[in-house]
């Protein structure tokens, strides 16, 4: 058994990614190398401190609220950021309808959030399936959501 240990040791300390171990009181236990570089301390200004030094004064209310979260059912969850999610919109006039991909996307028609910053860069370009303009279905949109628009 402590050979298992001490491979999964090596296998934690040498990780890609940053992991820190905390206790139920929130206290880094351990820290791995690959911590260091994310976050500018060594491991040995880590273990021992409360991870709040790591979280940045205007989040760490809700932080707490999510270790307590955590605390009460201890799951695997989603840790950071998360996977970036890309979509196509449209690519030429092309229509595709596979499993994996939809082209154009399907929801495009009905979402003002998409639909305001397609028709700025490119308002006459045509939905391959309906025949309208990008601005056509912009004004036709039935979205009644907010959107706030951000100009530099």
């Amino acid at each position: 058994m402590d050979k298992i240990a001490a491979i999964s040791q090596q296998l934690l300390q040498f990780s890609p990614d940053a992991l820190i171990v905390v206790d139920s009181r929130g206290i880094i236990l351990f820290a791995n190398a690959t911590s260091r570089a994310l976050f500018g301390y060594s491991r040995e200004q880590l273990v021992g401190q409360t991870l709040d030094l790591l979280v940045p004064e205007r989040f760490r209310i809700r932080h707490g609220a999510h270790v307590g979260g955590y605390l009460r059912d201890p799951t695997a969850r989603e840790m950071g950021a998360r996977i970036i999610d890309l979509d196509i919109l449209l690519y030429d006039a092309a229509v595709v309808k596979k499993k994996t991909i939809k082209i154009p996307h399907p929801e495009m028609p009905k979402r003002k959030f998409v639909l305001i910053p397609l028709s700025e860069i490119a308002p006459q370009v045509i939905h391959p399936e309906l025949g309208v303009t990008i601005s056509e279905l912009l004004i036709n949109v039935k979205d009644d959501k907010k959107i706030h628009l951000f100009h530099s």
